[in-house]
């Protein structure tokens, strides 16, 4: 549920305006629940045409618990044979095969705590100089400040092989953040000609940033007593632990130009340029050039145009460069770190963790789009086409090292990846009727990507996967002219009717029972090929109705809850009538899951791969409005009911497991909105 409340008021140059709301979410699983509080202060002062001063302070709380007794997939591995309760009524946490009892977990006294706060104080001045040219500035300041602590009772499961006063746990963690921010710009905008049908804009400024972050936790063992819920009555910290933390102290300046220009209101020219710089990288190349150019044409606004069922027609096109800067601040820069083990003769020693690289730069992509808006019979039917091609140049990633520099990796500017694709938008009016009104909407969007330049951390990366290429799942290996998604695994035969066993096929098409990883192909992308949303939106006399729809079409899927839950079942955990009735058997049969007796890890191969062609149904929305003539005899405005739910369905080609970690919840919302 949650609560709004607003109060307003003030002067012509005076103004101020108040708002808090409280909003509280109670979980599906019980001990999961979520509170959000903030308040919010506008100060206005002076004149709105000319000169004014403006402070915006806002409050913020955030308090959530999570399920500390498992997820919901805890309650779906226990065995039938079972029993949760005892003879005399008690819980029973004495389960086959030393499985906890979520029923008895939840009743202890363990938690999931995670708490967080922020205050964000921002001032503005604007000074409309001139009608053509006004200032702007603006500062922030923004402390926040995050903590969680997670406590397991000493009579959980969690820790039953541990000795009596090694049980129970405490993970206890807290940070602080402070973040300041400045930006001030100066904007001159001059129109001309007949309804200003030519205008031009420019804008000028510099922004500054400074950000620190810092994080302390700790980890201990041994709660002598359920009841024992503080840290402080942990007999030590966990085996081969210490307090950890961390700091980190980031720089950004920047200075921007940008131009904007239309003539007789149908060519446009926008221009920009920024040149930015960080810590972050090293010291040769702190800072770096941005720019981009669009252009655009209102073709409907032309001669030819006219008086045709066009009613908007504009070409646009856009090109230019971004940069990414998210990744950790110390990475181009020496530093050390002090080290207990390194203590003499009264001195304590430190030993560097990062490699210094003054050459480390910006990664930047260079965006480049095509589109397209049209409207037909005065936007009866409107939509737009987009179609982009990116390339995002000098990735930073990790390389490896020789261990005799004393690094084993370090980041470099390596690598190139390449997006393309279209995207699509329609809207229609198709019935418009005195009483009647009905429209339909579909987006659809199709992208494609590529590696072009692989990095040498994406090839240890492949080399490492390799050698650790024993999971049931499938893993990811990168090449050069694949996509980042490609999905890839070894070729399967199918289970072999004689002894119950999967044959493979190699990369020479030979068949055998040994599986190689080296003879892995692409068996497809995990993207799809298509995929987007559509709906409707009708209403008739004083009801409305909105429907939206999902769907993702030709994505390659590997059915994790076949290969792992039905072929790779647990003989410990509880499992559905595939496990014994679809296996092999006997010489002869037909199956597609092996021997239940071969325990050996189902390695992933295309016996699994399918591809998915999936609906969901994302909401639904039912209005009603009260006639006019009774709400004005209860001398209101107007009176709104409105009803809706989400996730209605989920419709798949491929049949698995969802909601286990934690279970969907089917939501009803009802609103009553009463204007006074």
């Amino acid at each position: 549920h949650g609560h709004n409340l607003m109060v307003a008021g003030g002067s012509q140059d005076c103004r101020y305006n108040v708002s808090g709301s409280c909003n509280s979410t109670t979980g599906v699983m019980e001990k999961s629940d979520k509170e959000v509080a903030s308040l919010r202060i506008n100060l206005t002062y002076g004149d709105m045409n000319r000169l004014f001063f403006q402070n915006i302070a806002s409050l913020s709380r955030n308090a959530s618990d999570d399920v500390p007794y498992g997820s919901f997939s805890d309650y779906v591995r226990l065995n039938p044979y079972d029993s949760p309760y005892n003879a005399d009524g008690s819980l029973n946490n004495d389960l086959a095969f030393y499985a906890a009892n979520p029923l008895y977990e939840k009743n202890l006294s363990s938690y999931i705590r995670s708490r967080s706060g922020s205050f964000i104080d921002t001032f503005r001045i604007r000074w409309t100089i001139l009608s053509s040219l006004r200032v702007e500035a603006s500062f922030s300041y923004t402390p926040t400040k995050s903590e969680g602590e997670t406590f397991y009772s000493p009579l959980s499961k969690r820790l039953y092989d541990k000795d009596a006063a090694k049980r129970g746990s405490f993970d206890v963690s807290n940070g602080p953040a402070v973040t300041l921010s400045g930006n001030a710009f100066v904007v001159f905008n001059k129109g001309w000609g007949r309804d200003n049908a030519n205008l031009l804009s420019l804008t000028a400024g510099v922004n500054v940033e400074s950000a620190q972050s810092e994080s302390h936790s700790f980890s201990a063992l041994g709660v002598l007593s359920d009841k024992l819920e503080h840290p402080s009555m942990a007999t030590g910290f966990a085996e081969s632990s210490h307090p950890g933390g961390s700091e980190d102290r980031s720089r950004m300046l920047g200075c921007y130009v940008n131009a904007n220009y239309i003539w007789g209101n149908r060519y446009f020219v926008d221009l920009s340029f920024r040149y930015e710089g960080s810590s972050k990288f090293g010291a040769d190349n702190k800072y770096a050039p941005f720019g981009s150019l669009g252009l655009g044409w209102n073709l409907h606004k032309e001669r030819f145009l006219k008086g045709s069922a066009v009613s908007l027609l504009k070409l646009r096109m856009s090109m230019g460069y971004v940069g990414n800067a998210g990744f950790s601040p110390y990475q181009a820069q020496l530093a050390y770190q002090y080290s207990s083990s390194l203590q003499y003769n009264g001195g304590i020693g430190a030993v560097p963790v990062s490699m210094v690289n003054p050459r480390l730069k910006w990664e930047r992509s260079l965006k480049r789009n095509l589109g397209l808006d049209f409207g037909l019979w005065r936007d009866r039917l409107n939509g737009s086409v987009d179609v982009y091609y990116d390339t995002t140049n000098d990735l930073v990633m990790d390389i490896s090292k020789p261990a005799h520099i004393g690094f084993t990796s370090a980041k470099e500017n390596l690598g190139k990846i390449r997006n393309s694709g279209i995207e699509l938008s329609l809207r229609g009016n198709v019935l418009q009727r005195k009483h009647t009104n009905l429209n339909l909407f579909l987006n659809l969007s199709h992208n494609r990507n590529r590696i072009v330049e692989i990095s040498d951390y994406l090839k240890n990366k492949n080399a490492e996967n390799e050698a650790n290429a024993t999971s049931s799942l499938p893993a990811a290996f990168y090449e050069e002219g694949e996509s980042m998604t490609a999905l890839k695994v070894m070729r399967s035969a199918g289970i072999n009717p004689a002894n119950g066993k999967e044959v493979f096929i190699d990369r020479d098409g030979n068949p055998t029972y040994e599986y190689d990883y080296r003879d892995k192909y692409v068996a497809g992308d995990t993207t799809p090929a298509v995929q987007g949303s559509f709906g409707l939106s009708m209403s008739w006399r004083s009801f409305d109705l909105s429907m939206n729809f999902a769907y993702r079409l030709g994505a390659s899927i590997y059915n994790q809850t076949l290969a792992t839950k039905v072929e790779g079942a647990s003989p410990t955990s509880n499992a559905d009538r595939r496990v014994f009735y679809d296996r092999w058997k006997a010489p002869g049969d037909k199956a597609r899951y092996k021997n239940i007796a071969n325990r050996e890890t189902t390695p992933p191969t295309d016996r699994f791969v399918a591809t998915e062609y999936a609906l969901e149904g994302s909401s639904l929305k039912l209005s009603y409005t009260l006639p006019d003539a009774f709400c004005h005899r209860l001398h209101l405005r107007r009176v709104r009911i409105s009803a809706s739910t989400g996730d209605l369905f989920n419709i798949s080609t491929i049949r698995r497991e969802r909601g286990l970690d934690y279970p969907f919840a089917r939501v009803f919302q009802a609103s009553l909105t009463v204007n006074l």
